[in-house]
């Protein structure tokens, strides 16, 4: 983890450390610290918003496939830890990803429910995310342990 106050162009003080060789998929990941940071927090609308935007925008472009080569959290994730104090830099990251997460994974299950046979990759009929809104899928949500999961109801016997 990044100690120092600076802010340069991999990492911001007091959030994840990455390097330039860090893929994207694990450019987040922080070591040597326990779990205690994985924990749900308030991120304002504004950021998710931006993620949600984002995630449907790298759907649609690459036909449900997450690229790390091309994607533009990197951006958003930098943007929200400039935004918030240090204290909540780790924990609302971590809140932001459970939030990108629920929305590519309404993203795919919108698609599949649109065209069974389809899978990552394959061109879809964009139109079908036009009623998947960052709204839709929130309503959904709720807290599980510190991670967001879509609401379910039993219906086990």
């Amino acid at each position: 983890m990044n100690i120092s106050n600076a802010i340069n162009t991999v990492s911001v003080s007091g959030s994840f450390s990455s390097s330039a060789k860090t893929s994207e998929k694990n450019k987040w990941q922080v070591t040597g610290k326990g779990t205690s940071w994985q924990q749900l927090t308030s991120v304002s609308e504004e950021y998710r918003q931006k993620m949600f935007d984002n995630v449907k925008r790298e759907f649609i472009k690459e036909n449900g496939i997450s690229n790390g080569d091309t994607t533009k959290r990197s951006d958003i994730f930098k943007d929200y830890q400039l935004s918030v104090s240090k204290d909540k830099r780790l924990s609302g990251t971590w809140t932001l990803e459970q939030y990108e997460g629920q929305y590519r994974a309404a993203m795919y299950a919108a698609v599949k429910s649109a065209n069974p046979n389809w899978k990552p990759g394959q061109k879809f009929d964009t139109s079908i995310l036009d009623n998947v809104t960052r709204e839709s899928v929130e309503s959904t949500l709720v807290k599980n342990g510190n991670r967001l999961v879509r609401n379910s109801i039993d219906v086990s016997v």
